[in-house]
């Protein structure tokens, strides 16, 4: 198994010996996420007084999936490197195929 130094100095070319890191997408800080979250009920509000028909379910799951994805919160692996012991968290995924 590959140290953490030498699995980082593969995944950040030109630096060699540098220590591996890990930034978590941060979903919440995002202007599409910030969106989603303020006007999501008023827009399946308004789908459902306004069209004959309303919205698929599968399009209001995918943007209730969103709105989970990546966060802490929502779930999270605790990860430690053997080696050095390091832990890390790391936000679970909704491994959705649309808007994530």
């Amino acid at each position: 198994m590959a140290s953490c130094a030498a699995r980082s100095a593969a995944s950040a070319p030109g630096k060699a010996g540098a220590r591996p890191t890990y930034a978590r997408r941060e979903p919440e800080k995002t202007a599409l996420w910030q969106v989603v979250n303020a006007h999501l009920e008023s827009f399946l509000r308004y789908t459902r007084d306004n069209y004959k028909r309303p919205l698929p379910r599968y399009v209001e799951l995918e943007l209730r999936r969103f709105l989970r994805c990546g966060l802490l919160r929502c779930g999270l692996t605790r990860l430690r490197c053997r080696r050095c012991g390091k832990d890390m968290l790391v936000a679970h995924s909704c491994k959705g195929r649309g808007i994530c």
